[in-house]
């Protein structure tokens, strides 16, 4: 009777392993894209504005990033936005991306694979650790994605 329990809780403790080893990986990206695209920008002479929450909007304001709000989507004419294309706010990212389609250039692309095979956070893979709006089931096991991160540049309209 003790070898059937001996698996299940190793079994057990290497799922939660790997679902910690997979979470922490996940931050990790978050506040290594924040911190390389400020440090990119910390000499421009452009504001830098993002989306996101969580631990993106933590480590984008830590380095000096600015949260856009929308009742002020004027200040990004002329300045750098970043948009990650795995975090929550899309709705707002949408609003944004259809008032300045024709004043938005793509500067790059900042991109990092995800070296886990479990994801928490992965719409395409029905995973939603912290949030249902990611996916019904807390976590996934599939091929290793990667994180996605727009740097785009807000032209300021020509003037007629």
């Amino acid at each position: 009777p003790f070898l059937p329990f001996l698996c299940a809780l190793i079994a057990g403790a290497v799922l939660t392993l790997t679902i910690t080893y997979a979470d922490f990986h996940q931050a990790n990206i978050q506040k290594n894209a924040a911190e390389e695209i400020m440090q990119e920008y910390k000499h421009s002479k452009s504001k830098v504005y993002f989306f996101g929450h969580w631990g993106f909007q933590y480590y984008m304001e830590l380095f000096g990033g600015n949260s856009i709000d929308l009742s002020h989507i004027n200040d990004t004419w002329g300045n750098i936005v970043i948009a990650p294309l795995n975090n929550t706010g899309s709705l707002p990212m949408e609003n944004f991306f259809k008032k300045f389609n024709s004043d938005l250039s793509l500067v790059k692309t900042w991109e990092k694979k995800i070296s886990s095979f479990v994801h928490l956070m992965r719409p395409e893979r029905n995973a939603g650790f912290y949030s249902h709006v990611f996916g019904k089931m807390p976590y996934s096991f599939g091929k290793k994605a990667s994180e996605s991160f727009l740097i785009l540049s807000v032209d300021k309209p020509e003037k007629d």
